[in-house]
């Protein structure tokens, strides 16, 4: 399958959108952050599996600066912890691949920060 790409949870883009939509970062059950712990090297930000508010602990616990660290969202995690209705029909009509189907679900979560 090349050129397939395949994303197991939202893109720092994405998860910029669901802060903007109120979504609370405690939530996240991965991050985006320096998964080296080091500020002696450059950045180097990557999709860590460890949870937002541990990673945030974390940075906290050694003395470095938490801000450049983002949430993420696992596609289960969209699933589960906002009571999605993933059966209800756009998911048998849409594409299974999951970067469309987290697209889906964070355009959803928008919507209903939105109509709040």
């Amino acid at each position: 399958m090349e050129g397939r790409k395949s994303q197991i949870a939202t893109t720092i883009e994405q998860s910029k959108r669901l802060l903007a939509a109120g979504i609370d970062p405690g939530s996240a059950d991965m991050c985006y952050a320096n998964v080296e712990f080091n500020p002696n090297y450059l950045p180097d930000i990557r999709l860590s599996v460890i949870p937002y508010a541990q990673c945030v602990e974390t940075y906290k616990t050694v003395g470095l600066i938490a801000e450049g660290i983002v949430p993420a969202w696992s596609l289960s995690r969209l699933w589960d912890a906002f009571g999605l209705d993933i059966l209800g029909g756009w998911f048998s009509v849409g594409s299974s691949r999951s970067e469309d189907v987290i697209e889906e679900l964070v355009r959803m979560l928008e919507n209903r920060h939105a109509e709040h």
